[in-house]
């Protein structure tokens, strides 16, 4: 729409970078179009499972995947337990692909992830993006580039917050020396293992898929910081709050839905009745006009026609029609200014509203 859209900073986040080794040499020996069915057969399989965590795709570029967590809204310190989860369910998925075209041939996916904080907003107009900077970005693709083949490499900020949760099992990788960072102890996730955390089994089990809630429209969003603690910011009693304080604003929302029906309702309607107005009003002129260019009198008697001439020239019908249709749509308006209950709001605006509209169309 060509309106500019307010840039946001989130204090901690979790973003995964993930591509395939080798791409460039298979781009090289493959046809475009087995390289394009390649990439749209993983990456479709991989947004289908995505779905069930709480992330959000920011792009893929060619082979390369990037997904958050703790973006566009806030999930405390979740979004690296949903980074954590993703990746382990992607790299399963992955294990049992091959290459379409190259049978036997497996898919070598190399998987990066880190957590820290960021800035997320929409750049350009011809094509705009919703993208994220910071060195967080740089070196959760470092984590990735300095990864293996099908492991997961987490950098140890991503490690601190998964060791809130002591669900998932980790393997010390050493020091590695990363281009602009030096040296850096890392580790691989190796799996999930079984939990005794109630709340992050709450989340576990009550995980819904991610809304994609569209970034142009708003970044605004519950403020949860990554520096309050689990207990007070993930309890499940302020889970069933929130859960509370959602329905009342959706119900808040289908109230003010159907207000802003009705309005809208009303005003058709009482537009149909100024363009029926004007309608009757232009006939009549044009019968006056009609009426003094052939010489019949108004004593004549027009409407109850005892002139046979005056029968063969004038047509009421029309008038008359107009005006029981006019009255139609006042009754329309009289029943929504009467009205109190959304449910009959709803009702009226769906089947009495449509119903006038359409027939004094036909009839004009």
């Amino acid at each position: 729409m060509g309106q500019p859209v307010m840039a946001e900073t989130y204090d901690q986040v979790t973003i995964y970078f993930s591509d395939i080794i080798g791409f460039t040499q298979l781009s090289a020996e493959s046809t475009p179009l087995e390289v394009v069915d390649l990439l749209n057969d993983l990456y479709t399989s991989f947004d289908s499972i995505i779905e069930n965590f709480d992330v959000y795709k920011v792009e893929t570029i060619g082979d390369a995947y990037m997904v958050v967590s703790g973006l566009p809204m806030r999930n405390g310190n979740r979004h690296a337990a949903e980074i954590a989860r993703m990746s382990l369910a992607l790299l399963g998925a992955v294990r049992v692909k091959t290459v379409p075209h190259r049978p036997g041939e497996r898919l070598l996916l190399r998987i990066g992830m880190h957590t820290g904080p960021c800035v997320a907003g929409v750049v350009g107009l011809k094509m705009p993006r919703y993208c994220l900077f910071g060195d967080t970005v740089n070196t959760a693709s470092r984590m990735e580039s300095h990864g293996e083949a099908l492991k997961i490499h987490v950098s140890p900020k991503t490690k601190e917050v998964l060791d809130l949760y002591d669900c998932f099992e980790l393997e010390c990788r050493g020091e590695i020396t990363m281009k602009g960072k030096g040296l850096m102890t890392t580790y691989w996730l190796i799996g999930e293992k079984k939990c005794n955390n109630p709340e992050y089994q709450y989340y576990s089990n009550h995980s819904e898929p991610n809304t994609a809630i569209n970034p142009s429209i708003t970044f605004q969003g519950p403020d949860s910081p990554a520096s309050h603690s689990l207990t007070h910011s993930q309890s499940p009693e302020r889970v069933s709050e929130r859960v509370q304080s959602n329905q009342r604003q959706l119900e808040d929302i289908m109230s003010e839905r159907d207000r802003i029906k009705h309005e809208i309702a009303t005003f058709v309607a009482k537009d149909l009745i100024n363009n029926i107005d004007s309608a009757v009003r232009e006939f009549r002129k044009s019968q006056s006009a009609h009426f003094a260019n052939t010489g019949i009198h108004r004593h004549v008697g027009v409407c109850n026609g005892n002139s046979r001439a005056a029968k063969d020239i004038v047509t009421p019908v029309y008038d008359k029609e107009l005006v029981i249709s006019k009255g139609k749509v006042r009754d329309v308006v009289n029943r929504f200014n009467n009205c109190v209950s959304s449910e009959k709001l709803n009702e009226i605006s769906t089947k009495k509203v449509t119903k006038p509209k359409s027939s004094v169309k036909s009839e004009d």
